[in-house]
């Protein structure tokens, strides 16, 4: 049977009778090309900011923590660090490096002396947050792993590592997670504490996980305090001046004077030490511009009592800190986490 002729497209044909010249082959000429006019190339619609950018930019944006955009869409269900950081994300002391917005370990780790929330750790492949709670003895850590790449992350795997006198004073509990993070993704890992003694060193969370086929490791600082398990507590002057006085052993006192990093700022030192779980006591001292404050350290064992007196010298831009307590652990603790933070 001999073969069929090849069927021309009708629509081809009329063409081809019409302008027989512009169409060789069913292709239109370069010469014959129609052209946009200049005016409706340019009102045709520029890209957003964010479809501007290159893709690792794109992904660096993927929790919401760095310069929001004026107009932010809500955020979805799955996005929870954008939620808990967002409003965090101007009072934390970052940098930029190549263009990628970096928290170091021991950075995130001295935000967290106040605060319960932020970001512990960020680098151009990951974002680690933390949201904590603490009720008496007990802590929980919702922590956040970001994928910021394009990438997906294999073998994940993140511990947590006691060690030193930690192995005895802090009772640990991880939850198991996925092995793998998508790209631009994110999982959560929920952490229990339970504070049996008193401690001043921290926990560290071990992570771990392949990328582009290179195999990374991250040792970081858990902000798990001992300060976190503490509850400010209220007594008169006379009461706090006695208690004072019946520690009096080298062994119960820790006292640190140092230079004044910040502006001396009465209303500033207040928060703070609220925030660290001590809160000032007004009209205690006799010199007003000192800063007195009590709490109650809640541990399985028992409750410690601490007191704190924090005497600024404005004139010398230096400050005295002062921690008495019935435990010489849980003093040194105090001083050593509020020494860098005035």
């Amino acid at each position: 049977m001999p073969p069929f002729p090849e069927r021309e497209s009708s629509i081809l044909a009329k063409l081809k009778k019409k302008k027989p010249e512009a169409i060789e082959g069913g292709d239109i000429k370069p010469s014959q090309a129609s052209k946009m006019p200049a005016a409706q190339i340019s009102s045709l619609p520029l890209p957003t900011e964010t479809e501007s950018k290159p893709p690792e930019q794109q992904a660096a944006d993927l929790l919401g923590l760095s310069t929001p955009a004026t107009n932010p869409t809500p955020p979805s269900a799955n996005s929870v660090l954008i939620d808990v950081f967002e409003a965090t994300q101007a009072a934390g002391q970052t940098f930029k490096q190549n263009g990628i917005h970096t928290i170091s370990a021991d950075e995130g780790f001295n935000k967290f002396v106040f605060k319960n929330s932020g970001v512990l750790l960020e680098n151009d492949m990951m974002q680690i947050g933390v949201k904590s709670e603490y009720k008496r003895n007990y802590g929980r850590l919702m922590v956040f792993y970001g994928n910021k790449t394009t990438f997906q992350i294999i073998g994940f795997n993140a511990t947590v590592v006691t060690g030193g006198n930690l192995d005895t004073a802090l009772h640990v509990q991880v939850q198991p997670v996925e092995s793998v993070i998508e790209n631009n993704g994110q999982l959560q890992q929920l952490i229990n504490f339970e504070c049996l003694t008193e401690f001043n060193e921290a926990p560290v969370l071990q992570v771990q996980f392949i990328l582009s086929g290179n195999m990374h490791n991250f040792s970081i600082k858990l902000p798990v305090m001992l300060s976190k398990f503490s509850e400010s507590t209220v007594m008169d002057s006379a009461t706090f001046f006695q208690r004072w006085k019946q520690l009096n052993q080298n062994q119960q006192e820790c006292q640190k004077i140092f230079k004044a990093t910040q502006p001396i700022d009465k209303a500033a030192i207040t928060q703070k030490l609220i925030g660290f779980g001590v809160g000032a006591i007004d009209s205690i001292d006799p010199n007003p511009d000192n800063y007195v404050a009590a709490a109650i350290i809640h541990t399985r064992a028992q409750q410690i009592g601490c007191l704190l007196r924090l005497e600024p010298n404005i004139q010398a831009e230096m400050y005295r800190l002062t921690v008495r307590s019935t435990k010489e652990l849980a003093s040194k603790a105090f001083c050593e986490l509020l020494e860098s933070q005035f």
